[in-house]
């Protein structure tokens, strides 16, 4: 899971009456000393400045001096693991079980029937060979409130698939085929392919949520099941292949010859079918992996701008030991204020952004 630093423990602001840098947690201003609004309440209007032109605002360089080292050390320590662990997202959306060692049973229909199944292939060449290919979705429960939460709970309770844990997963399970034979001459024909699909999903199980998180979750949970679905119409496709290709080579001798030919024919088909699963796995990485990177670049160029920012306004404390800003330069500050905030936002949507790509 993502640990991500969002900064906000360093966010600055300034007063709302004389433009001070006070933290984001302060109630009141050291300099004038106003009240400052709640985090997240509207700003008051600032009374306007006296004619001709505004005042100097005055600051206390010293706070803002070590909260800006402190945002630069948070930076410098956050920004690698962040940056890490969103380029190291494992694309694991939900890898399929391997069916190649998953081989039907033989099961010798009631005599009666093998009459009926050679008269069929007597008048009518090869006879089809009937699918039953059954369908069963299992899910288990997720939870949490935030991005970060539910993952790790998908991260803890995920189904055990052959590459570790996923997200979803889909398997084919074993069955049995059931076949004729001709009490005479020992011949025997299939006449029956059953196999189960087992689909197992995340179920998110919080009462409530926020919005934004349930929408998201939503588009999530609907790719994970399309992902899963593509695993199941592989397989299906796979053992309508062997179905298809037992019924052109029959009847056989013998059961041992029936049994052998079924077995070489199933492996031949889940083999393409694993091949088909990797390679769609594969086409899946590579989109998660561009968007990755996309994240990974837009932080690091929000995350720089925001250094820079930073650097600049340690430079105004150092060159004001005097505590006085100037008008123009209280204007910069509040250029630099605004895009600061901006940042922050782009910055956690962006983060918001790499958790999804789960």
């Amino acid at each position: 899971m993502l640990s991500l630093m969002s900064g906000t423990a360093e966010r600055l602001k300034t007063c709302v009456q004389c433009g001070a840098i006070l933290r984001a947690g302060q109630g009141a201003c050291e300099a004038c000393g106003a009240t400052q609004p709640a985090p997240g309440a509207p700003r008051p209007p600032r009374e306007p400045a006296p004619a001709p032109g505004p005042a100097p605002r005055r600051w206390r360089s010293v706070a803002l001096a070590l909260a800006v080292v402190g945002l630069l050390a948070a930076f410098a320590a956050g920004l690698q693991v962040l940056r890490d662990k969103v380029r190291g997202r494992a694309a694991r959306a939900s890898p399929a079980a391997d069916a190649r060692s998953v081989v039907p049973t033989a099961h010798e229909a009631a005599p009666d029937a093998a009459p009926d199944a050679f008269d069929q292939l007597a008048g009518r060449g090869a006879p089809r060979v009937e699918v039953d290919l059954q369908r069963e979705l299992e899910s288990y429960a997720v939870d949490g409130t935030t991005a970060e939460q539910i993952f790790a709970s998908i991260d803890a309770r995920g189904p055990d698939g052959p590459d570790g844990k996923a997200v979803g997963l889909t398997r084919l399970q074993s069955g049995e085929y059931q076949y004729a034979r001709d009490p005479d001459s020992g011949r025997c024909v299939v006449t029956r392919l059953e196999a189960r699909l087992t689909i197992t999903l995340p179920k998110l199980t919080s009462p409530t949520l926020p919005l934004a998180i349930d929408e998201k979750w939503r588009d999530y949970q609907r790719a994970v099941s399309q992902h899963e679905e593509h695993h199941a119409e592989i397989y299906r496709s796979a053992v309508d292949r062997v179905a298809e290709k037992l019924r052109f080579e029959q009847p056989f001798a013998d059961r041992s010859t029936m049994e052998a030919a079924f077995a070489a024919t199933w492996a031949g088909e889940m083999d393409v079918a694993e091949r088909e699963n990797r390679e769609f796995h594969r086409h899946e990485e590579q989109g998660i992996v561009q968007e990755r990177d996309s994240v990974t670049r837009d932080l690091r160029r929000v995350d720089g701008e925001l250094e820079a920012i930073a650097g600049r306004m340690q430079a105004r404390a150092a060159k004001y030991p005097n505590l006085e800003l100037p008008p123009d330069e209280y204007q910069r500050h509040e250029a630099d204020r605004v895009r600061y905030d901006a940042l922050l936002a782009e910055r956690a949507g962006l983060i918001e952004r790499g958790l999804w790509l789960h």
